[in-house]
């Protein structure tokens, strides 16, 4: 059993890792929510981004989703690889384990184990498409061939790093974090409500010129 020194240490340790995984896991929902606003928010939404900008928009819709299970796969890395220490979520349940809580660290670790199961398509895109490419996988002979990854999926582990952190935060005061309503200045929307004025600015100036053409063939005849 550790003495209260120690008990301390850990604590500090465990509350500063917490911190820096919730920032982390808050800008993950933000990243999120603007790749569900610009790609998952409707058909028409699709189409019209497609029109105006085609390859930019593809361009982004990769890079955004890439990014978000590059996030997913690095908060679920073992808390060492190669003798370097990870920003994890196992890592924050190893420093769990020593602050002599046993029904705090059963409930962290099993919500922790969930998540790492649920993670593991990510973590196979990260290591063999996204961080690596693995030749077998892009040659297409690779026996075990790259799994799916859903909308679906991702918003599922989402769901769990919420309760995960609702529930830490809740074991030590009472309140919770709203994490996929974090407010934040310019997101998906913002760029769609541009375009569309942008187009509506652009249709009205068409129509004034139209107009004006039309008055002067009116008083030339």
């Amino acid at each position: 059993m550790p003495c209260n020194h120690q008990k301390r240490h850990y604590l500090f340790r465990f509350t500063e890792i917490f911190d820096k995984l919730d920032q982390e896991i808050i800008w993950l929902h933000a990243k999120y929510r603007i790749f569900f606003q610009l790609f998952a928010h409707s058909e028409e939404r699709i189409r019209f981004l497609s029109e105006k900008a085609p390859g930019f928009f593809r361009v982004t819709q990769d890079v955004l989703l890439h990014d978000i299970i590059l996030s997913l796969s690095r908060l679920t890395d073992p808390p060492i690889t190669r003798g370097k220490e990870n920003l994890s979520i196992r890592t924050l349940n190893k420093f769990a384990k020593r602050l002599d809580d046993c029904t705090f660290y059963s409930d962290i670790s099993s919500r922790v184990e969930d998540i790492v199961a649920l993670c593991k398509p990510f973590r196979t895109w990260r290591n063999k498409r996204i961080a690596h490419t693995d030749l077998p996988t892009v040659l297409k002979y690779n026996p075990d061939p790259l799994p799916g990854i859903s909308r679906k999926m991702i918003e599922n582990v989402l769901r769990r790093l919420r309760e995960l952190f609702n529930y830490i935060i809740g074991h030590f005061e009472d309140s919770e974090t709203a994490y996929e309503h974090v407010i934040y200045q310019g997101d998906g929307d913002t760029i769609v409500f541009l375009l569309e004025r942008a187009d509506e600015l652009k249709r009205q100036e068409m129509e004034h010129w139209r107009s004006k053409i039309t008055e002067n063939k009116d008083k030339n005849v």
